[in-house]
């Protein structure tokens, strides 16, 4: 089973408790918690609101991790803002038997529980992303 860890920052001064050694720290914790090794760190710099599909590192991950693999996360919006992307993302994994595994709330699919969590994490990451466009539309002196 490969285990690949994906970090994600929307620009390099991410203060937020998001930075990308953050996030490595509490995927790497979440490992040995689980008696596993990461085998690979993808990172990126890329908004939290273009499609994870359409992150050329992202595809790479997609492409490693084959099938029978792990995911892992630091937190689901470091890999999504969209519950419509992140529940098919749930679905497909359940299909080519790879987990998604989010350090706070473990390996997402397993049970029935686990998906209403991941939904809400899901609504609560894209209105944070929503909301975020509207903060910048409003600076830049957006329609908002």
């Amino acid at each position: 089973m490969t285990n690949i860890a994906y970090l994600r920052v929307s620009h390099s001064d991410s203060l937020n408790g998001t930075s990308l050694e953050v996030q490595e720290k509490k995927c790497i914790a979440f490992a040995e918690l689980h008696g596993f090794k990461i085998d690979k760190v993808y990172s990126e710099i890329v908004s939290g609101g273009v499609e994870f599909r359409k992150r050329k590192v992202f595809q790479k991950v997609l492409k490693e991790l084959g099938s029978n693999g792990r995911l892992i996360v630091s937190r689901l919006d470091r890999l999504s803002r969209s519950v419509l992307q992140t529940l098919q993302l749930v679905e497909d994994f359940k299909k080519s038997h790879n987990q998604l595994c989010i350090s706070d709330i473990g390996n997402v699919h397993t049970d029935g529980v686990s998906k209403v969590f991941i939904t809400i994490l899901a609504s609560l990451a894209e209105i944070e992303r929503t909301n975020i466009s509207r903060v910048f539309l409003t600076a830049s002196g957006g329609p908002f």
